[in-house]
């Protein structure tokens, strides 16, 4: 609903409501990284421009960030752009607090604001560091890499509600 929502339910929601949209269904546990992985290679295979993903898997959960990186770069090279969520983790604990593959240096990464422009308490933000990250190495923090890339309104936006017309969302 949020990415493009047409408003055939009444009320427009989408960014881009012209947008074809290819739904693929992925567990959403922490042990599911290689059922989004293997749908990350389903949809650019068949055409994706782009991937929109909420999802994220904190670092403390020990995501495999040299897959991931792998595998957004992968998408990327081939031609579908990857856009990701920060994460819900508010500020603090730098430079692990965006969760991966929202901390893959080349993927889009979203924090959310409120409707004042200013960051939304939940959304997580960076730097992000690949240090001591083999093969990577690299953005060394300090200073790290600025993440997120990008933030959208994300504090109780409108969207649909499956089956049940629209709510308010919040969420990066």
């Amino acid at each position: 609903g949020t990415v493009a929502g047409d408003g055939t339910g009444g009320t427009q929601t989408g960014m881009a409501p012209d947008a074809k949209v290819m739904a693929v269904k992925v567990g959403v546990q922490f042990s599911d990284e290689v059922d989004v992985w293997n749908a990350m290679q389903y949809a650019a295979a068949n055409g994706a421009h782009a991937i929109s993903m909420s999802l994220g898997w904190p670092h403390g959960q020990n995501p495999d960030r040299v897959t991931w990186r792998t595998n957004c770069e992968n998408t990327i090279d081939a031609g579908t752009a990857m856009v990701i969520a920060a994460g819900n983790e508010g500020s603090g604990a730098e430079p692990d607090n965006v969760r991966t593959p929202g901390d893959v240096p080349r993927v889009i990464t979203v924090g959310a604001v409120d409707c004042n422009d200013s960051i939304a308490s939940f959304s997580s933000r960076g730097p992000i560091t690949w240090q001591g990250i083999a093969p990577y190495n690299d953005h060394p923090y300090p200073p790290g890499l600025i993440k997120p890339d990008v933030s959208a309104p994300g504090v109780d936006t409108k969207s649909d509600d499956v089956c049940a017309g629209y709510s308010f969302k919040s969420g990066t």
